[in-house]
């Protein structure tokens, strides 16, 4: 289970199990099973 001050380690390819904050490096995020949008959208620290 999740708490909340966890943190965890997506890599390539996984998904993010809850709502998150990127606290180091970068990523292009999937959100096309929330918003029907195709394309990633870029997250940088403090997204």
């Amino acid at each position: 289970n999740l708490h909340p001050k966890d943190r965890i380690l997506i890599r390539n390819h996984e998904l993010v199990p809850a709502d998150a904050v990127l606290i180091r490096g970068s990523g292009n995020i999937d959100y096309s099973f929330v918003t029907g949008e195709s394309d990633p959208v870029k997250k940088e620290i403090g997204d």
